[in-house]
């Protein structure tokens, strides 16, 4: 018996029309094929390996940084992401994928798409240094955030090294993200 082209642990027959079989680590979405004497017989339907997502390390870590990310079920991984934003990755076997942490990463959940479903991490990686672009001034000193702009949306992050915070400033230049006013929402986005 094998799942997605890979062979199944352990199976039992238990009558002309009834077997069981384990489904293997490193199982992959796609039909199920059984092999008797008289011929192979294949399902009509697929069947589907959901990905879990058991744990990362590290769990916190600058853009460029690599993350192990482990669970079961990522042999045919083809997406991970850092909240919304598309990391590289590389599969290392079933039950691991390593992805570097994306330039425009915030912090966020971790989630892996593979063709049999979508997993998601429990825990949230902190990214630290994740926000490139200028410095928010107000009343001609800085305010210790840094905005920039990813995917189309202003995102705020604090950033007291890059931007100390009171820090006299002179000659400011406001962008489209770079606002003399602005308030932060619960996504991390400054809106004018």
């Amino acid at each position: 018996v094998t799942f997605g082209g890979i062979r199944a642990t352990a199976v039992t027959v238990s009558s002309a029309t009834k077997v069981t079989a384990t489904v293997p680590s490193g199982a992959k979405t796609g039909k199920i094929s059984i092999t008797t004497p008289g011929g192979i017989a294949t399902s009509a339907g697929m069947f589907s390996v959901t990905p879990v997502i058991t744990g990362f390390s590290p769990t916190s870590g600058a853009p460029g940084a690599h993350v192990v990310i482990t669970g079961s079920g990522l042999t045919q991984t083809t997406k991970v992401t850092f909240g919304d934003v598309t990391a590289s990755f590389v599969v290392n076997s079933a039950t691991q994928v390593t992805a570097t942490v994306p330039t425009a990463a915030i912090t966020s959940k971790i989630t892996i798409a593979t063709p049999g479903g979508i997993a998601t991490s429990s825990g949230t990686f902190t990214v630290t240094n994740s926000l490139l672009g200028r410095c928010v001034v107000s009343n001609g000193k800085m305010t210790g955030y840094c905005i920039g702009v990813r995917g189309g949306v202003c995102r705020e992050a604090y950033d007291p090294t890059n931007c100390t915070l009171g820090q006299s400033v002179t000659n400011v230049v406001l962008d489209q993200c770079a606002q003399s006013t602005f308030h932060v929402d619960g996504s991390r986005a400054c809106v004018p």
